[in-house]
């Protein structure tokens, strides 16, 4: 079984990346979270630097996908959009859902449509109901 990240139930890394800048967030915020703990659940406090977080790891990716000689920004060659038999807005959706190019949007929105959160008029989001983050 490979590490895997939530917040409450959305995966927000990809299976198998261990973040140590979340896990030192998580470990300012209170969680004391130690190197060679298997798993943790933590409430967040501060939903701000988890959100950077996750944004800062998908540009990161979709940066790293372009080095490659690839072009993230070309959907065509997702396996959502290969899919002769589905309509297009069911290819659409799925590309949405699983396109690494999404993510960060997908976590937001989840957040969003969940009332977790709200942002405020400066860009700062506030938290409106628990959060827990878990690892393992």
């Amino acid at each position: 079984m490979s590490y895997k990240t939530f917040v409450n139930d959305f995966q927000i890394l990809e299976n198998g990346v261990y973040s140590e800048e979340l896990i030192d967030e998580l470990n300012r915020q209170g969680a004391n979270i130690k190197e060679n703990d298997d798993c943790y659940e933590f409430e967040i406090k501060d939903i701000n630097p988890i959100i950077k977080i996750v944004d800062d790891y998908i540009k990161e990716e979709v940066n790293d996908v372009i080095n490659h000689w690839q072009n993230p920004y070309d959907l065509t060659f997702h396996w959502s959009m290969k899919n002769k038999e589905k309509p297009l807005y069911e290819k659409v959706d799925n590309c949405i859902y699983s396109h690494l190019l999404f993510q960060s949007y997908n976590f937001m929105q989840y957040l969003y449509k969940n009332g977790l959160i709200k942002r405020n008029d400066d860009g700062i989001h506030t938290i409106l109901k628990k959060i827990v983050i878990s690892g393992g």
